[in-house]
């Protein structure tokens, strides 16, 4: 009975011990990927920016260019504006949330974000959120390391973040440099309205005010590319006026 009584004990300690050993790893994963992308200090002081993007986006098949505005506000709001061209038919289109109502506009359609919608984009600026990398020193995020893998033929350290009441979201740094290589989460693809694996592929860095900023970036949906981004005119703000992620006036 006490050998019984030993073994389970056993038992019971080896997913704390196996635990508490991958969150070290976790942390410290974090802890290069912040040095390297120009340390806490530098981080700290991008609380808002603006940028400017050339893009293409797959829309079943048809491949649509656009150009695009982005205003970020830490932690949690977002606004574009973007200039499609689709077939030789050009279209603009917002979208924005202040961190509790999101809407869009296409043309002079204006329309609040259903719930379900409204989630998706709270998603990703979440994901967005927690890609600065200092957000995740806070104990509000459980870390877990995912070990080493690829992001197509570079070598990784992964890690997965988990927080209570939100989706889980995997972190991939390069080995080498520590530097974000890519996101990975589950989300619901608002042209499709389908759950997808949305991967988020950053590379290109360039340096500013300090800090290491990605200049390209490519969304797949199920490992398919979606969406190709360039950025260029990257602006770190103090605060971004809670003006732009406003609804229009008279909306």
């Amino acid at each position: 009975m006490k050998r019984i009584a030993i073994a389970l004990g056993l038992l019971l300690m080896l997913p704390v011990a196996s635990y508490a050993d991958s969150n070290q790893e976790a942390i410290a994963i974090v802890d290069k990927a912040i040095a390297a992308s120009g340390g806490a200090e530098a981080l700290a002081k991008m609380k808002g920016a603006t940028w400017k993007a050339k893009g293409k986006l797959d829309f079943n098949g048809m491949a649509i260019t656009y150009t695009a505005d982005y205003a970020f506000a830490y932690p949690d709001k977002l606004r574009f504006d973007i200039d499609m061209d689709a077939g030789g038919m050009k279209v603009k289109f917002a979208s924005a949330t202040n961190g509790k109502d999101a809407w869009q506009q296409s043309g002079d359609q204006f329309e609040v974000m259903t719930k379900e919608k409204g989630v998706e984009f709270d998603h990703n600026v979440y994901v967005m959120q927690i890609s600065q990398l200092l957000p995740l020193k806070d104990k509000v995020y459980t870390l877990t390391s995912l070990g080493e893998s690829k992001v197509g033929d570079q070598p990784v350290m992964g890690i997965k973040v988990a927080r209570g009441g939100r989706r889980e979201v995997s972190l991939y740094f390069d080995k080498k440099t520590g530097l974000l290589a890519k996101s990975s989460t589950r989300v619901v693809a608002e042209l499709t309205m389908k759950e997808v694996t949305q991967d988020v592929l950053v590379s290109d860095y360039r340096d500013k005010d300090g800090a290491k900023i990605f200049g390209k970036l490519t969304i797949l949906h199920d490992g398919k590319e979606y969406i190709v981004e360039e950025m260029s005119d990257y602006k770190v703000m103090e605060k971004v006026d809670d003006k732009v992620f406003a609804k229009p006036a008279g909306k």
